[in-house]
């Protein structure tokens, strides 16, 4: 299931337009001007199958630039006039959509680059070759273990600095959205700080993860480990109490990998100290990062033989569609996001039904009325249970009445034994 969304606009030229090397098309030109056919030029958005939200070819911007870095001409892609007039020299078209800022939350940058190509007096130069565009900036989402949570301060949060001097955001414990963070050559490294009150102690602990690439998602999860005394990494100083400890792993997804990306689960950020209860020897241990978890070893999604993941799933009148999310992990699962990629459930159609593309069903925030009104599971119904049902019955009537389209639900659920990702794909006709 690749995405490569390739969405070519502008219709043919006519006959005598496509002739248009004829000399006579130029009988008044100008000398030191030539001429671009652009019906050829093609935009194209290459993204992995996770990348949710993406913006529309028709909004990006197309710059002709000359050989001395100078934007000659600018268009909106679906704007884009069927010929361009250019001072003769070389070009290369960049598009690209948002703003390469040095950090801001929900501001991916997607940019792409064609070829050089010459311009030259008194003819038509047409350009073939796709600009292929892709997430250019770095992506990083944080989030917190359950159990974190639940020992955490309410002004907890994660400072995360990367690139430019002063590029950082704050990640307050609450906050759902991702950041972006410009790409800068030969400063590759990201820093998370955390920051806050766990357990009525003061704990402010840094990781840094390095090798940062642009286009890569990168998920940093926060964990609460609380040793005691009896444990290796316990500290035990005339009966005081043992230390708090914060720990850190990351997630990366490549979201330029149009073939689904990368998973590197439970990496190590590089100044992690020994974690308690650590044992290298004990191959039941979790915490031992010599047997790191591995995804597939995490709850198990099923629709049934009815409804198979990763299958377009034709939604017929009277259908069920119920999946059924297991987990053998002690503790039950704790973490569960569904991700929409629609091509009709815009955002303002789900925002009219109480949802969003990025739902949250442990933590759902604002989307709670509308998710529990469409019979999804929400907090407690999630959290620590073995078993859960997703229930989309009451949702496949809004998504036939908007009419012909493919629909992807894609599934993360997390349990102590690691994390599973599937996609439930719907067609409406």
């Amino acid at each position: 299931m690749n995405k490569l969304i390739n969405i070519v606009l502008g219709s043919a030229l006519l006959l005598g337009v496509q002739s248009c090397h004829d000399e006579k098309q130029f009988e008044n030109k100008t000398d030191g001007v030539g001429r671009v056919l652009t019906s050829g030029l093609k935009v194209e958005l290459k993204s992995s199958t996770r990348a949710v939200n993406l913006p529309a070819v028709a909004d990006f911007t197309v710059d002709f630039i000359n050989q001395d870095g100078k934007t000659e001409e600018s268009y909106t892609y679906s704007r884009m006039p069927e010929i361009v007039s250019l001072p003769v020299g070389n070009y290369t078209v960049k598009a690209y959509y948002g703003e390469n800022k040095p950090a801001e939350f929900d501001n991916p940058y997607y940019l792409g680059e064609s070829a050089s190509f010459s311009v030259t007096t008194g003819h038509v130069t047409e350009v073939n070759d796709p600009v292929v565009c892709s997430l250019a900036n770095v992506m990083v989402t944080i989030n917190f273990d359950v159990n974190l949570v639940a020992v955490m301060s309410a002004d907890t949060e994660v400072k995360v600095q990367m690139g430019y001097e002063g590029a950082e955001l704050i990640f307050t414990k609450d906050e759902n959205r991702s950041g972006y963070f410009a790409y800068v050559e030969g400063s590759p490294t990201l820093v998370a700080t955390f920051k806050g009150t766990v357990e009525g102690k003061v704990v402010e602990e840094s990781k840094t993860y390095t090798d940062v690439k642009p286009g890569n998602h990168y998920v940093v999860t926060f964990k609460h480990h609380s040793p005691s005394t009896s444990d290796p990494g316990g500290i035990d100083i005339d009966g005081q109490d043992t230390p708090v400890q914060i720990d850190a792993n990351v997630q990366i997804d490549d979201l330029t990998d149009a073939e689904g990306g990368h998973l590197a689960p439970d990496e190590p950020m590089l100044d992690d100290t020994q974690r308690p209860n650590e044992d290298p020897d004990d191959p039941e241990n979790p915490d031992d990062p010599n047997t790191p978890v591995t995804p597939g070893n995490g709850p198990a999604i099923s629709g049934g033989d009815d409804i198979p993941m990763n299958v377009p799933v034709e939604v017929t009148d009277g259908m069920e569609c119920v999946l059924t999310i297991t987990s053998e992990a002690e503790g039950g699962i704790t973490g569960f996001i569904v991700d929409i990629d629609s091509e009709t459930l815009t955002p303002d159609e789900l925002e009219g039904v109480g949802l969003a593309a990025h739902l949250d069903l442990v933590n759902p925030g604002d989307l709670a009325e509308g998710l529990s009104g469409l019979g999804f599971p929400i907090g407690d119904e999630v959290i620590g249970k073995s078993e859960v049902k997703f229930v989309l019955n009451d949702f496949l009537p809004l998504l036939g009445a908007l009419g012909p389209a493919t629909h992807k639900f894609i599934l993360t659920v997390t349990d102590a034994n690691g994390t599973t990702k599937e996609t439930l794909i719907l067609i409406t006709k």
